[in-house]
């Protein structure tokens, strides 16, 4: 991650990697190998 992204734009990479898992079951599926459950996944959404 560059370091003069502002901390807005890597929370938003953030959300949108969330985002990614949660909508796509085959990365969660995988995700799941490193212990990244759905659950897990959940607790860094940002609300």
């Amino acid at each position: 991650m560059n370091r003069d992204q502002s901390f807005a734009a890597r929370l938003h990479s953030m959300e949108n990697g969330i985002s990614g898992v949660q909508n796509n079951p085959e990365i969660q599926e995988r995700m799941s190998q490193y212990g990244y459950t759905p659950e897990r996944v959940a607790e860094g959404q940002v609300e």
